[in-house]
């Protein structure tokens, strides 16, 4: 998640309840433990329906009831499925394993830097931003991810991106320039990029935290409509209309 936040890419939430009816092409087990059988065949449906899986090493060492299996079902299910020779057998670019997940990694090195180049120096510089590629990398070159909504900001911008009354829209937390128990104050975040896939009469409509709602200047490329936001206090919502 603070990959996807700091680094601007769209995701979804899925829990056991949603699993059934997720539609997104690439699923992220993130050190899920707990895999049920039932589970584990919505998996296995997902990938032969032509989606991608992302998995660390510690997802599927459990079952249900939290009993550590003999074998890791997920490995399992996977190696099975691609060792088929089959008409449904998988393709290599369907799934990656990481034997340690990259968002622990990356929350390590955001511990040790995140808060100092919030305030000074050159954050391209730091060992979370070399570290991003780990996982961003494999999603834009292995699984061909291309996101959707392009946004062009710092990592001390979080953006989520959601759908709010059919209406696209991203929400923004400013965290530049703070400080634990030091500095409570923004440092403005400017010229942040925003590509949205949308025809000429969209409109783009802005509203800073505790400011007024203001309509954006837009221009078109391709099929993408843009925009660059005003400077970014605390925080904001952009949307389309």
């Amino acid at each position: 998640m603070y990959l996807m936040l700091q680094h601007h890419l769209e995701f979804e939430i899925v829990t056991p309840r949603t699993l059934k009816d997720f539609k997104g092409e690439i699923l992220v087990l993130s050190d899920v433990r707990c895999i049920s059988g039932e589970e584990l065949d919505l998996i296995e449906a997902y990938l032969k329906a032509g989606n991608a899986l992302i998995a660390t090493d510690q997802s599927g060492k459990y079952d249900e009831t939290g009993m550590k299996s003999r074998t890791n079902r997920l490995k399992k299910m996977m190696k099975e499925t691609f060792g088929s020779n089959n008409a449904t057998s998988l393709r290599e670019d369907q799934f990656h394993y990481y034997q340690i997940g990259p968002g622990i990694k990356y929350t390590e090195y955001c511990r040790r830097s995140f808060n100092h180049y919030a305030w000074s120096g050159d954050y391209t510089k730091s060992e979370f931003w070399k570290r991003k590629d780990e996982l961003l990398s494999n999603l834009r070159t292995k699984f061909k991810y291309q996101p959707v909504i392009r946004i062009e900001a710092s990592p001390y911008l979080s953006t989520q991106i959601a759908e709010v009354d059919s209406k696209l829209s991203v929400f923004m937390a400013n965290f530049r320039g703070l400080k634990g128990d030091e500095v409570a104050t923004q440092i403005p975040e400017e010229n942040v990029k925003i590509s949205f896939p949308a025809d000429s009469g969209t409109k783009i409509f802005f509203l800073p935290f505790l400011g007024e709602k203001v309509q954006l200047q837009t221009s078109k490329e391709n099929d993408q409509l843009i925009c660059v936001l005003p400077p970014i206090n605390k925080g904001g919502v952009v949307w389309l209309e």
